[in-house]
């Protein structure tokens, strides 16, 4: 919201920040408002916490409580920007195809790219997609956590769910 607010006057100013600094510089700022709630979250609970030896709180630690993956995209009439930290998919499904939005890297076993790391900005990925203003092809995107691809046993399978969810939407609606 506070990035619309800033650049409320024109989306193209928009676009072009998230261009050239939405992989750095809006992931550093996700990553520091995450770590902020979490420091405050975690100041109300009544649990012990984890100190190092000078007594401070060891935030990594506290940090690995609270890890998750976070997905994003801002959808305008003008262009789309998605935003991934840990694992995950963003899909776009259209009658023609069902293609990644955005292009991570694939991590094995349990490993993952989390916000519970310190510098997990660096993993960020985004992507700033112009849209065609005049098509008026229906299409969906889809987000998921890494749990809805590995409940699938192949990528056609979660291929298979992800055209149904489009066709039943165009069947019958978001309601």
């Amino acid at each position: 919201k506070e990035y619309l607010r800033n650049y409320s006057v024109t989306l193209n100013d928009l676009v072009t920040y998230l261009n050239r600094d939405g992989q750095i510089k809006f992931a550093q700022d996700i990553c520091k408002e995450w770590q902020r709630r979490v420091r405050e979250s975690y100041h109300k609970s009544k649990e012990e916490k984890p100190r190092n030896e000078d007594g401070s709180i060891k935030w990594e630690d506290v940090y690995r409580l609270y890890g998750t993956t976070l997905l994003g995209m801002l959808i305008t009439k003008s262009f789309v920007f998605a935003f991934q930290i840990g694992d995950g998919d963003i899909v776009l499904v259209d009658q023609d195809s069902i293609a990644p939005v955005v292009e991570t890297e694939k991590i094995l076993g349990t490993e993952t790219h989390s916000l519970s790391k310190v510098d997990a900005w660096r993993k960020a990925v985004s992507v700033v997609r112009r849209k065609n203003v005049d098509a008026d092809k229906p299409y969906l995107y889809m987000l998921s956590t890494d749990g809805f691809v590995n409940s699938y046993a192949s990528d056609a399978d979660h291929q298979k769910t992800c055209r149904d969810y489009y066709d039943m939407i165009g069947e019958h609606g978001f309601e």
